[in-house]
């Protein structure tokens, strides 16, 4: 195939969705390709790629974080009536026996064990998608964030960063064991980035999370982080300080046109047009949206006489090749 325009990676410029109201603490995309986010006023879901959101049957709670799994069961966790989950795509959901409050966090593991991080009560687990949980023996603590690399899990909360090898039954402690680490992620090439919630920036570690490096980014709280399908990593700042972006896996941050409000989810659509959320704090707020950026320079390149040689000559080559020439 010859590609006459290539498109960047996004997170530069953003547009507003139809969504104005709530704070969006969270965002996922099922395996159908709708967005579902958990708001302040319930969960709501969108099949446009993000413009125009519809409210779930659940309309009250805060939804802290969202996660799918291989059945396509979508499992959500509220800070004040336990843990949900939806077997119809985001409409309806029904809750699971753990009924208290306090969840911030969710994540598969490769075995397809469900890990959830819990405020003041520890880490919990489900082997039945969902539906009954048990702790951990980090059976204390407030964990606002999980991710995984291969069979590791990672969590960051207010003891610093863990990280367990045996399926989340235990947890060992990294060289962070301070601040409050509010998000995590993993890069295309496997580092992993880690935000802080207080003034002590965005780190990274190369050894799946045992030892951490800070980046350039050594102020302000961040409480989202994504990947997008390039390898562009973005972050949402807190303290209304916008939407960042690296295009060095981490080490180095840009600010995008997004100078303000605070940002409190992430994700990435199929297409590549990544989704946020803003807490609802900062006047009209809601979910933005930002789409991959044509590249100027592939686009010009091709519109010049050596361009159009290019084309045809790789076209030749092309259709040589289906005929066996």
């Amino acid at each position: 195939m010859i590609e006459l325009r290539k498109a960047g990676p996004g997170g530069v410029n953003w547009t507003q969705s139809n969504s104005l109201r709530d704070s969006y603490f969270t965002l996922c995309v099922t395996p159908t390709g709708r967005i579902i986010t958990g708001s302040s006023y319930g969960i709501w879901y969108s099949d446009d790629n993000g413009i125009n959101w519809t409210q779930s049957n659940v309309t009250s709670g805060y939804w802290q974080s969202l996660c799918t799994i291989s059945t396509g069961r979508i499992i959500a966790v509220n800070d004040s009536s336990g843990i949900w989950y939806s077997d119809d795509n985001g409409l309806n959901w029904t809750q699971s026996n753990k009924t208290d409050g306090g969840w911030y966090s969710l994540c598969v593991t490769s075995t397809g064990r469900i890990i959830a991080g819990s405020y003041n009560n520890g880490i919990w687990y489900s082997d039945d998608n969902g539906v009954n949980w048990t702790q951990s023996i980090k059976a204390g603590g407030s964990w606002y964030s999980l991710c995984v690399i291969g069979n590791r899990i990672i969590t960051g909360g207010y003891e610093g960063i863990y990280y367990s090898d045996d399926n989340g039954e235990s947890w060992t402690r990294s060289n962070k064991t301070d601040i409050t680490w509010r998000s995590l992620c993993v890069t295309n090439t496997g580092k992993i980035i880690a935000g802080s919630s207080s003034s002590n920036g965005i780190w990274y570690s190369d050894d799946n999370g045992v030892n951490w490096t800070q980046s350039n980014k050594t102020d302000r709280g961040w409480y989202s982080l994504c990947v997008t399908n390039t390898g562009k990593i973005i972050a949402g700042s807190s303290n209304n300080n916008g939407i960042w972006y690296s295009d060095d896996n981490g080490v180095n941050w840009t600010q995008s046109n997004k100078t303000d409000r605070d940002w409190y989810s992430l994700c990435v659509t199929s297409t590549g047009r990544i989704i946020a959320g803003t807490r609802g704090a900062y006047g009209i707020n809601g979910i933005w949206y930002s789409d991959p950026e044509p590249d100027v320079y592939a686009r010009e390149k091709y519109l010049d006489q050596n361009g159009a040689q290019e084309i045809i000559t790789q076209f030749k080559a092309y259709c040589d090749a289906k005929v066996g020439a």
